[in-house]
């Protein structure tokens, strides 16, 4: 209350214009009193404000147009973020919870956070700097899918990260403790047991984030184009966000997507490999994307960091496409085991639009193709108008094609085909010319198209750009 009367009694002769702007940011006017005593203003505001839902949210609100500091801002969001945890879980012992959780250390507060929402929400606010502020917050976000609070997440994803050999601690005792007590409360005992059961640990290692960066020609000017992005925080989750866009010229493209891939890890705070899809026109489907470096950076190419792949932008255009597509997809996502790759051209020498068509047409589930050389312009439209989500090719030529991409398809085991793509980049990055499939590796390009990611369908525009 102090804070709130020191901005109230700083209003001075525009006292009046000061509770005005408050009403108005909480729907409700405050019973009228001699402005003029901060203290006695503060202390009405904040009675009228508590006695709402979310009306201290509403206050914190209102503070940046009161005159308020950003750090007085903060304090009151802190402050409201409490209030709120209290009056929704009214039984919960608040006082230990702070105890313990405030004396914790940060424990990758971020990806617990992703962890909790299932990737609503790509990050924290500032002031969470504990897993105590990153409770009292959770507390106010709705709950996920799968039936559970992100608040009683929060505490089952803490609890796992606290248990650990290197880590352990007494409190991950405390944080199983308190989300059982909340999920007998509110009946949620079976939905907790599936969400302990579902860790991290048990699954496959997997990409928790990612950018998508499309390259669009420009309708005015040659060699030039819209680059636009959209950063997402979790791949299992479609939900990305967009950035400003910029124009290019063909010179300028490397800089421009390794720095927003340079962009997308300052906000995704990870500690994992992202996803990189890189959405280019036909003359640009070759670009050797996952080979760029950071111009004055580091040495190590987009490739060896993160999982870089590139997407047609003529199919993602074109809806009349979109049908055998999303069959093909379909397909190579639900029968991995009998899924093949069809490397071309073979004995029958099917390099050629026409008998490409006629080699589609007859295999409806064929989903992945395996060209000998970067594809000619009819040779890729007939792939993709088929509906053919993956085709792969290298850069240059390899003897060793073949052989290279069948140890990268694991005995047809696709769906993960990615991972496993970022995984061998690296180690042929490390290895050199040590391992026998290391260049043709290095230099192997693939399409990997995901249907249900259509990154135009996006209207949430995020901040302009800012060149580093």
């Amino acid at each position: 209350m102090r804070l709130l009367a020191e901005i109230a009694e700083s209003a001075g002769s525009r006292s009046k214009l000061w509770l005005g702007t408050v009403e108005h940011f909480l729907g409700q006017s405050i019973p009228a009193l001699d402005a003029r005593d901060g203290t006695r203003l503060a202390g009405r505001v904040i009675d009228t404000c508590v006695r709402k839902p979310f009306g201290l949210v509403a206050l914190a609100d209102a503070l940046p147009r009161l005159g308020a500091s950003p750090d007085q801002t903060e304090r009151m969001r802190s402050v409201a973020d409490e209030w709120q945890a209290r009056q929704f879980y009214p039984d919960a012992d608040w006082p230990l919870m702070r105890a313990r959780l405030t004396q914790l250390p940060p424990q990758r507060l971020h990806v617990l956070c992703r962890a909790a929402t299932e990737g609503r929400l790509t990050a924290l606010p500032e002031r969470c700097q504990t897993p105590w502020d990153a409770l009292i917050y959770l507390t106010g976000i709705n709950a996920t899918p799968t039936g559970l609070p992100p608040a009683l997440l929060f505490l089952v994803r803490l609890a796992e990260e606290l248990d650990q050999p290197e880590t352990g601690s007494p409190a991950a005792d405390d944080c199983l403790r308190w989300a059982r007590a909340w999920a007998h409360d509110w009946e949620l005992q079976e939905e907790l047991d599936q969400a302990q059961a579902f860790t991290d640990t048990n699954q496959a290692p997997s990409l928790t984030g990612g950018v998508i960066i499309q390259l669009g020609p420009d309708v005015l000017e040659r060699d030039v184009y819209v680059l636009s992005y959209w950063i997402q925080s979790d791949v299992r989750a479609w939900s990305p966000r967009r950035g400003r866009d910029r124009t290019v010229t063909s010179r300028e493209v490397q800089d421009a997507v390794c720095q927003v891939v340079e962009l997308a890890e300052k906000e995704l705070r990870l500690d994992h490999p992202l996803m990189v899809e890189c959405v280019v026109p036909f003359e640009l489907l070759n670009l050797p994307v996952e080979q760029f470096t950071v111009q004055n950076g580091s040495s190590v190419p987009l490739g060896g960091r993160h999982t870089v792949f590139v997407r047609s932008l003529e199919r993602l255009r074109n809806r009349s496409w979109h049908r055998e597509w999303h069959s093909r997809w379909a397909h190579l996502n639900s029968h991995t085991s009998h899924s093949k790759i069809r490397f071309l051209p073979e004995d029958e020498q099917p390099g050629e639009a026409p008998m490409l068509d006629d080699v589609l047409g007859r295999d409806r589930q064929l989903a992945v193709l395996c060209l000998d050389a970067p594809p000619q312009r009819a040779e890729m439209d007939t792939a993709l108008r088929r509906g053919v989500p993956v085709v792969i090719w290298p850069r240059q030529a390899a003897a060793n094609l073949r052989s290279t991409v069948e140890q990268l398809a694991n005995e047809n085991d696709l769906a993960d085909l990615p991972l496993r793509l970022s995984e061998a980049r690296r180690h042929a990055l490390n290895a050199g010319d040590r391992e026998p499939h290391g260049a043709a590796m290095r230099g192997l390009a693939v399409m990997w198209d995901d249907p249900q990611r259509q990154p135009e369908a996006t209207e949430d525009v995020g901040p302009l750009w800012v060149a580093p």
